[in-house]
């Protein structure tokens, strides 16, 4: 088990840091170079269950546009013009809170690819986060299915480590009310398990701007 997580912020070399499962590399500079941050692939990958399990992550930014991707396979061509993590894990949505960690507890395999994962296939999931200013952030993840890792998950002392939410952390889908807001009626973590998800404020006004420039950088095929 590679990654690490915490109850609140940690060391951020990034506009946001995946720590669980670990990322490739730290690219505060690069990390809009489409479509991996500008960190080349590893092979020390991180083990993550062949049932699918949390993603963990510390941002920077107050809010941001989020999606979960990934792309089977061990030599994964980067230098095509489309994106190719091209199977969506977790539809967009904006994550809110800044400066802690930020869980999402259970993310699926998508039926897409669920016939295809097996102990020891080789993937990437790709993490890209559109914030206020507008940049498209990218971080990379090599994994690698695993049993045993879905094994361990199965112990609740294990999500408790390793899927925390910090205090103000959260998020919610695009089109549901703002959870800060009076008479809100939806919190969750898209395509997860809500367990321990909490909300904080964002600047809602912007949104259907960088929702188009979302669909722009990617195409509607990517995020739905």
């Amino acid at each position: 088990m590679c990654g690490g997580g915490g109850r609140g912020g940690g060391l951020v070399n990034g506009h946001f840091t995946v720590i669980y499962p670990q990322q490739r590399g730290y690219s505060y500079n690069t990390q809009f170079h489409f479509p991996c941050g500008g960190i080349p692939p590893t092979t020390n990958r991180s083990q993550w269950p062949t049932s699918g399990g949390a993603l963990s992550l510390i941002p920077i930014h107050a809010f941001a546009l989020t999606t979960v991707n990934i792309a089977l396979g061990s030599d994964i061509d980067e230098n095509i013009l489309s994106n190719p993590y091209n199977v969506s894990m977790v539809p967009l949505f904006n994550q809110t809170g800044a400066n802690s960690t930020f869980c999402l507890r259970k993310i699926k395999i998508p039926k897409k690819i669920v016939g295809d994962v097996a102990d020891g296939v080789n993937a990437t999931i790709q993490v890209i986060q559109l914030t206020g200013t507008g940049a498209a952030l990218y971080s990379c993840i090599d994994i690698t299915f695993s049993d045993k890792e879905a094994d361990r998950f199965g112990a609740q002392e294990v999500w408790d480590k390793y899927c925390i939410n910090g205090t103000g952390m959260g998020g919610y889908r695009l089109g549901d009310k703002d959870p800060s807001r009076p008479n809100a009626t939806v919190v969750l973590s898209a395509a997860s398990s809500p367990g321990r998800f909490a909300a904080s404020s964002s600047p809602s006004l912007a949104l259907p701007f960088l929702a188009l420039v979302w669909f722009y950088i990617l195409g509607f095929s990517n995020i739905i």
